[in-house]
């Protein structure tokens, strides 16, 4: 759609002027009627068929091609369109699988008329041209007819079968829909559906006798009516004895079942022979139709699928109700393999995957009003997902609110409020957008959840009445049809006394979040002026409520700030729980705050504190306990904060750690975030080994101050991020003093602390691809006397086996000194092994951060050299510079199940020769790693350099096996000062 053309359009409606003025092309539908006899070999899993289909030309255009939808075809290569969308979005079953469960169609041969007919290819494999031998003209009408086969691939998306069972959509060539705007030719999507133009269908299908089959529309078939009955009186324990015991073997027999329907605008059929089934009828409100009911389900879910005839009545009757009257005489659901969400919708049927439980209803109630929204309302699904699954999503809420037999879901606040979370961080994204743009979390909580909250919006606005008016008059005009966005917002406008544009022209378009603030109440002569404060960042209404009375007043779109004059006396003013704001604490004037326990899901205009049990442990410190005190929550706070002080039982001592966040969303082209954090720590990391005394422990204080840019993406589907970090760091270390009690006795006691200030400049570059992603790091860090510059690259390099790989690392650093003696600043070199030891900046977590004969001494983290094996007891460990380091490294998975790694490090350092105890050129260590969680590694050292032998026998000795395996834990790459990001993928 032209998008200035659309926004004319609504200019002109808001401000009253004629259509007239604005270049108009009239509307025109082309009509499409298919034969299709076809028959399922379920031991090859093909389609043989053919299809006849009678094309309709009423277009004021000659058409001397058609473009054709061949969609099985988005299953035969590993770069279609949908494989390359899939993968992008961290799908990659198809990508990866075996080629034999791909799936395709061939056996094509055109005809018009009788004439054969070329077919040409396009950029898309799914997607051909075809040239017609006589062109029809204006009025026309044409038969084109063709055999086709097609190899249905196991399921991957949509079209598939998982064994036997069988999920046929998207199966036979079909034509694209031709309107004002011309071809609509669009690629197979699994995150995008779909365009087709409206006729009949008359659908024959021969397959193995003992299968069930539920289709769109009419099942003509007498014989197969009178067995689906017999089926419905099947008890459910004998389902289970026809299931349990084993695949069930295909019938020799065939048998051809015939549907037919009118007035749709595609043709699906599910076939499975461990179905349940059962059936129903419905009043269809508004008309004298009374529909049937089947449902189709596995008889092991029918615990889930128990109310599942139900939820489909109340589906019909209250859509019909809402919306208009449902004009098929069938509709029916089926449990079907899909990995296209929860449900996907065909007109009068409808799959449901499993797994959904007590969510079941509502995902029927949710597919099968897809009946309307694109069912009837032919919309464009691809290009306006806010016209079918927005719309359809506000209609569910409806259903699912007024059916009486629909439980309240638990997760229903967070899941009706998700957009919530994404305003919160400012990744929304607009609703008015094609499907293919938004990114995969986007297109869920966008479009289903953010669209139909603002349809609630607009509902109100207009008066639900008028809204309710507009809606079934937009129903009755364009049934059967193809309605564009400038449709619906001119019959909207046309039932609305009040202008739209903030909506239509707006609101659709933006990603700006939704926030209003109550700013305050002054008493006048009239009644109580409210001060509103609009920080949406576009022009759009508020209506507010005072005290606990449900009347609403309404303000006039606005921008910046408004007053409104509200009548009566009251002491509370508050947003309208309706409208879709992000930020609820602001929207009353009476500020309220709550301490909670732990934490929560919930949202409410309430600021909270919660607390919750801390809890530590470290060599030192040993256990630790006390409390945190925080406000994560979701949605996030832009000032966050997570205080967690302690006391340590070892040490005597006030302990813990903290983190204060203040997120800023500049207007920017350039950065889409900065963080300002102040990040705090004190803990014990060092202690005395007297024996038969009370050793001292001493702490560190770290308080270091950080501004964190985040770059923004080049666009919203881009899987690289950019960051940028300063960060100042003030490190107290506690020192020891030692008095003499004996002429060979010091005892060690506490003598203050030494003080030092450090900077650093951090860039980072994630390129998170699915397949090969990428990161790079270059960091500057400088103190009094040195300063140190490093880059650090890193490569996973797929190998597509059960999604195994190999990582590759490099490093390289250079360290200069502004002291007169570089070995005044060895604390500071650049380490081969990098243990707690190493980390003068305490950024890390190391459970015996100064420990050098322990297990907790065997602690490392993958910093500068990345070496496995730590040498901290020797006086200077094994592979330190204070010049300039290099190091590669290499990690391989085994093509194994379980989650076992080869390693190898490789690093040399300036003067290596001379500084090596053993002349050493490169160090190296290879050996075998075991990932035992998500966040940490062991390392188990199996060949090393002459080095580390020598070190492994002269001084681990005994058990020298055991002493040599590392571990580390990657707990300090999450982005504590925004924790909550991490579990969300944001």
């Amino acid at each position: 759609m032209n998008f200035k053309y659309f926004t004319a359009v609504l200019l002109a409606l808001g401000s009253g002027k004629a259509l007239a003025q604005i270049p108009y092309k009239p509307y025109f539908q082309q009509r499409v009627d298919h034969t299709i006899q076809v028959a399922l070999d379920d031991k090859t899993h093909i389609l043989s068929g053919t299809m006849k289909m009678h094309y309709t030309n009423n277009s004021p255009d000659t058409l001397e091609y058609i473009y054709m939808h061949l969609y099985p075809n988005a299953y035969s290569v590993d770069n279609s369109a949908f494989s390359k969308q899939a993968v992008e979005n961290r799908s990659t079953a198809h990508y990866l699988s075996k080629k034999a469960d791909w799936g395709y169609i061939d056996s094509l041969s055109f005809e018009q008329d009788g004439m054969s007919a070329k077919i040409v290819m396009t950029q898309d494999v799914d997607i051909i041209r075809v040239l017609l031998p006589q062109p029809i003209l204006p009025g026309g009408s044409s038969e084109l007819t063709t055999p086709f086969r097609v190899k249905i691939p196991r399921t991957f998306s949509r079209l598939g079968h998982e064994g036997n069972s069988y999920q046929v959509s998207q199966w036979f060539p079909k034509p694209a829909v031709y309107d004002k705007n011309g071809w609509h030719p669009m690629p197979y999507l699994d995150q995008g559906e779909f365009y087709s133009e409206y006729g009949s269908y008359d659908v024959s299908i021969t397959l193995p006798e003992n299968y069930v089959v539920m289709a769109t529309g009419n099942l003509q078939t007498e014989s197969e009516v009178n067995w689906l009955d017999e089926k419905v009186k099947q008890a459910i324990v004998d389902s289970f004895k026809s299931t349990v015991k084993g695949k069930i073997p295909s019938s020799e027999k065939k048998k051809t079942i015939r549907y037919t329907e009118d007035n749709i605008h595609d043709f699906a059929w599910f076939a499975d022979k461990r179905w349940l089934v059962r059936k129903d009828t419905v009043a269809v409100p508004g008309s004298d139709l009374v529909s049937t009911v089947y449902v189709a389900y596995s008889p092991a879910s029918h615990k889930s699928w128990g109310s599942s005839v139900q939820a489909t009545k109340d589906a019909i009757k209250l859509y019909s109700e809402k919306v208009g009257p449902y004009p098929y005489r069938t509709v029916k659901v089926v449990e079907g393999a899909l990995s296209a969400g929860g449900g996907m919708e065909y007109p009068t049927v409808t799959v449901i995957s499993p797994g959904n439980g007590a969510m079941n209803d509502m995902v029927i109630i949710h597919e099968v009003g897809h009946n309307w929204f694109y069912g009837i309302l032919g919309s464009n699904e691809r290009m306006h997902p806010w016209m079918d699954e927005g719309i359809n999503s506000f209609y569910e809420k409806v259903v699912v609110d007024t059916a009486t037999n629909q439980k309240k879901n638990p997760l229903e606040d967070l899941q009706s409020r998700s957009y919530a979370l994404t305003m919160a961080t400012r990744q929304s994204m607009a609703i008015g957008l094609p499907s293919a743009e938004y990114t995969n979390p986007a297109y869920g909580i966008d479009v289903y959840g953010k669209a139909p909250a603002y349809l609630k919006w607009l509902q109100e606005y207009m008066g639900p009445d008028h809204f309710d008016t507009a809606m079934k008059a937009y129903f009755e005009t364009w049934k059967f049809k193809h309605p564009q966005p400038e449709d619906f917002a001119a019959m909207f406008q046309k039932h609305s006394t009040k202008s739209l544009d903030w909506f239509f022209t707006t609101g659709l378009h933006s990603d700006k979040p939704v926030n209003y603030a109550i700013k305050g109440i002054r008493n006048t002569a009239a009644g109580k002026l409210v001060r509103i404060k609009n920080k949406t960042g576009f022009e759009a209404p508020v209506a507010i409520q005072v005290d606990s009375s449900a009347q609403l007043y309404w303000t006039e779109p606005f921008k910046g700030t408004t007053t409104l004059m509200v009548p009566g006396n009251f002491k509370e003013a508050h947003i309208a729980s309706f409208i879709p704001d992000y930020y609820l604490p602001d929207n009353t004037n009476k500020r309220s705050f709550a301490v909670k326990a732990f934490g929560s899901l919930s949202q409410s205009v309430q600021n909270k504190l919660f607390i919750a049990p801390a809890l530590g442990y470290n060599v030192y410190d040993r256990f630790m306990l006390g409390l945190s005190f925080h406000n994560v929550q979701l949605p996030e706070r832009s000032f966050q904060y997570f205080l967690a002080p302690m006391y340590s039982f070892k040490a005597n001592t006030v302990v813990g750690t903290g983190v204060i966040s203040k997120a800023f969303y500049p207007n920017s082209e350039l950065f889409r975030e900065i963080d300002l954090n102040l990040e705090g720590k004190r803990f014990s990391y060092s202690r005395t080994f007297l024996e038969d005394y009370d050793n001292p422990r001493q702490q560190y204080l770290k308080i270091a101050p950080e501004l964190r840019f985040v770059f923004k993406k080049p666009s919203p589907r881009s899987p690289l991020n950019q960051y940028l970090s300063l960060k100042g760091y003030y490190i107290q270390e506690g020192r020891f003093a030692y008095d003499q009690v004996d002429s060979n006795v010091y005892h060690p006691r506490k003598d203050g602390y030494n003080a030092a200030l450090y900077g650093r400049i951090k860039y980072e570059l994630e390129h998170n691809r699915t397949f090969n992603p990428y990161s790079f790091s270059a960091e500057v860090q400088a103190g009094e006397t040195f300063a140190k510059v490093s880059a650090t690259a890193n490569l996973k390099i797929d190998y597509f086996y059960k999604k195994k790989a190999i990582y590759l690392r490099a490093f390289g650093g250079k360290m200069f000194h502004f002291n007169t003696d570089p070995i005044e600043n060895s604390r500071y070199s650049f380490a081969a092994t990098y243990s707690g030891w190493n980390d003068y900046l305490y950024d890390q977590t190391f459970a015996g951060r100064n420990m050098s004969n322990t297990l907790a001494a065997q602690q490392i983290y993958i910093k500068d050299g990345g070496m496995k094996v730590p040498t901290l007891m020797y006086a200077n460990p094994i592979g330190i510079s204070n010049d300039w380091m290099a190091a590669f490294n290499i990690k391989v998975d085994l093509p194994v199940g379980l989650p076992v790694q080869l390693f190898a490090d490789f690093l040399t350092i300036a003067d290596a020769k001379n500084v090596n105890p053993e002349g050493s050129k490169w160090l190296y260590d290879a050996g075998i790693s075991f990932k035992v969680l998500n966040f940490a590694d062991v390392y188990i050292p199996v060949l090393m350099s002459k080095e580390y032998q020598d070190y492994k026998t002269s001084v681990l000795g005994k058990n020298s096996f055991f002493k040599t395996i590392a571990f580390k834990f990657d707990l300090d790459k999450i982005y504590w000062p925004r924790m909550q990001r991490e579990p969300l993928g944001m």
